[in-house]
């Protein structure tokens, strides 16, 4: 199955973060960067904010981002101060108000937005490489989060309370529904009491985003209102993605455009990749040009990364190597350079590194 039953990114290091449209990770105006192998964040104007000091950084969430050093996570703020000095062994990104961690012991507990530290005696005590193997929970979503345990899903609350159990695997809430999958592989939607609100009948099923969530039905990928009901008949391959903007990236024979919420195109498939419309614009990646050569085909370019606005128009001068995740937050987007990783604004120009 693809990721659509967890949704778990790992990003720059250990830390967890439930995927997010566009680009996950950056505050408003806060952007991770590697000098000489140290981690550190500048702001949408290319200014290095917080000094690279740290061996791994994740990004900010609810104003605070995780950070190691010494081999330990914490937390710091947007001006770089360590509000949770680094002390633990995991963490994940804030969400919902709250952080999970583990300490050495393998102990788990979260640490709300005060910073007070309230211990979660219900999850069991698990290995420190147990914890990106799902043995511990996944961030807050909606007031719970879910423990598996032998083809079982158990959602407690923040007071250890077991509020649902479902048999089979479940998925995080989005928008008062969460994504479900019985042990035979039949996946549906259950509300916060615990009811089935939209039957086990799909092969796969994606969270709720904008009153809309992705689905697998039979042969191919559509979506779905609240009610359950196609909205957009399952027509698309596996690389389709959510409704950012009004607008959703398909695929059709191999190749991605986008359509509107009545399944329109309104942008042809006529690309090898694309992400999420953010900040009105979407990054996507050419189709190769070929080239017979000496009896053989031969790709003699394409597969760049370039940026287009709503109507498929280029909004960005140039061509850019794909870095991922492909998209515009709080200005910046990130790219592939000569060093690693880059960021340019809305125009097109590099603010980091500095020209």
């Amino acid at each position: 199955m693809r990721t659509h039953i967890w949704n778990i990114l790992v990003l720059t290091g250990l830390s967890l973060s439930i995927a997010c449209p566009a680009v996950t990770g950056q505050a408003s105006n806060r952007f991770p960067v590697n000098v000489d192998m140290k981690y550190g964040f500048i702001d949408s104007a290319g200014n290095v904010v917080i000094s690279p000091k740290y061996s791994s950084v994740g990004g900010f969430h609810e104003g605070l981002a995780s950070v190691v050093r010494n081999d330990k996570w914490g937390f710091i703020d947007s001006t770089g101060t360590e509000v949770v000095p680094p002390t633990y062994s995991q963490v994940t990104d804030f969400s919902d108000g709250v952080a999970l961690v583990m300490d050495e012991s393998g102990r788990t507990g979260y640490i709300d937005h005060r910073l007070q530290i309230t211990m979660l005696n219900c999850i069991k005590p698990s290995p420190t490489h147990d914890f990106l193997g799902g043995e511990i929970a996944p961030p807050f979503s909606e007031g719970l989060t879910e423990i598996r345990s032998d083809n079982k899903t158990t959602y407690i609350d923040r007071s250890c309370t077991e509020v649902i159990t479902y048999d089979g695997i479940g998925n995080g809430f989005a928008e008062g529904l969460a994504a479900v999958c019985s042990n035979d592989g039949k996946c549906g939607y259950i509300d916060h009491s615990g009811v089935q609100t939209i039957p086990l009948k799909f092969d796969a099923a994606e969270r709720f985003f904008g009153g809309l969530a992705l689905v697998k039905f039979a042969d191919g990928w559509g979506y779905i209102n609240r009610s359950g009901r196609f909205v957009v008949q399952p027509q698309f391959g596996s690389s389709s993605r959510e409704f950012n903007e009004g607008l959703a990236a398909v695929e059709v024979d191999g190749k991605m455009g986008f359509i509107n919420v009545a399944g329109e195109f309104i942008i042809p498939a006529r690309y090898s990749a694309a992400w999420d419309f953010s900040e009105e614009i979407a990054g996507v990646q050419l189709l190769p040009v070929k080239k017979v050569v000496d009896g053989r085909t031969e790709n003699i370019s394409g597969y760049e990364l370039i940026f287009i606005d709503h109507s498929g128009a280029q909004s960005i001068a140039g061509n850019f190597i794909p870095a991922i995740p492909v998209g515009f937050s709080g200005g910046l987007a990130a790219i592939t350079i000569w060093t690693g990783i880059g960021y340019i604004n809305h125009k097109g120009h590099l603010v980091w590194p500095r020209p």
